[in-house]
């Protein structure tokens, strides 16, 4: 018996490990550089817009550019009639349920830390023998949450903008695939705590109700906690004094150096839908303005007094606050009608408070 063997034996051209140049998707890195920052421009406008703008914003710029997306893709593969249009379909689902969520993550943060804290410190907490109230407490928590999910967000916008097969993230950062799905797990899973807590709070359902977004005073409220709790270089500034006498008042800020006493009035209530207790400009600025200043400044040329806060940990004393002579009210909303109406309050406390200063500041601080 005879056995036959032989090798077959071909040539491979030699293989060179020299980087080679190739195209790169400078237009599509772009878009996906602006989406990011956009994604951490929002978080800090947080305070000022609504879910639903945040919530329909996501889906539909996640549903546009997923569909786009989709649509290159498909058609680089010669994908055509029927399951082009499947595909393209699926790009806009996909890439708007990212969105959806990126833009509810965002939205709701600030309800989760006013729902997390409400749970477990409603009377605020003790932290290294300073009292925090529960507002200081929700704005840092709302910060803390929105940065978790302005990351949560970004990611999102990384998955909807980035092609078929390329992570514009990932090449951004030179984070290798393991460490990114790590970190994309870790603040999905906690984005979606954000939401499940956010949603639970009764008052963002309110607000996307009335179409309002009643978290900004909230941390409107605990930026103003906080403010009373940092050490100050000159301890001139004073957060939330409580006057006790036989007339009773508050201040919601005072400036010893500058000389004023600042009230901050909410007046957005006057224009939303359906109010528990309608009223015109000039019923509020008569009661709000007026009154309740002829009270403070009453309160404050009383014989005797006491002095409290629950927020700044020194005080001033009482004279200091008998002397100063200027009121500077900080009204969160700003109208023609609220304008009058503000500016008639104040020509009659100046006619019966001929040494005092009366000013409004408009739209806020």
């Amino acid at each position: 018996m005879t056995f036959a063997t032989g090798n077959v034996l071909c040539s491979y051209p030699a293989h060179s490990d020299i980087p080679q140049e190739g195209s790169f998707d400078a237009s599509g890195l772009i878009f996906a550089a602006l989406g990011m920052v956009a994604a951490f421009v929002v978080v800090g406008a947080l305070s000022l817009t609504g879910i639903g703008a945040l919530a329909v914003g996501g889906l539909v710029f996640g549903a546009v550019t997923g569909a786009l997306n989709a649509s290159k893709a498909a058609y680089d593969a010669g994908i055509t009639g029927v399951e082009y249009w499947k595909t393209v379909g699926l790009g806009a689902l996909t890439g708007g349920v990212k969105g959806l969520f990126a833009g509810l993550a965002i939205g709701l943060a600030p309800y989760a830390a006013e729902a997390f804290i409400a749970s477990y410190f409603p009377s605020g907490l003790m932290v290294g023998g300073t009292y925090m109230s529960s507002a200081a407490l929700t704005t840092m928590s709302a910060y803390g949450l929105g940065a978790i999910s302005s990351i949560f967000a970004t990611l999102q916008v990384n998955e909807i903008v980035s092609p078929v097969g390329s992570n514009y993230f990932r090449e951004l950062t030179g984070m290798n695939e393991e460490t990114y799905n790590s970190l994309s797990s870790v603040i999905s899973a906690a984005a979606s705590a954000i939401i499940m807590m956010g949603t639970l709070n009764p008052r963002a359902w309110s607000d996307v109700k009335n179409n309002q977004n009643t978290m900004k005073n909230v941390l409107h409220q605990g930026w103003r906690d906080l403010t009373g709790r940092l050490p100050s270089k000159t301890n001139n500034t004073y957060v939330e004094i409580n006057i006790h006498g036989k007339i009773n008042s508050e201040l919601d800020e005072v400036d010893l150096i500058e000389g004023i006493i600042y009230e901050d009035k909410n007046a957005s209530k006057l224009y939303i839908q359906n109010p528990d207790f309608p009223q015109t400009e000039q019923q509020w600025a008569n009661k709000q303005i007026f009154n309740k200043t002829v009270n403070r400044i009453n309160s404050l040329q009383q014989s005797e007094f006491t002095l409290s806060s629950t927020v700044s940990t020194v005080l001033p004393t009482t004279d200091s606050l008998r002397r100063i002579r200027t009121f500077v009210f900080r009204i969160d909303a700003d109208t023609p009608e609220l304008r009058s109406a503000v500016s008639e309050a104040i020509y009659r406390l100046s006619k019966m408070y001929p040494d005092y200063i009366f000013k409004a500041v408009f739209g806020g601080k």
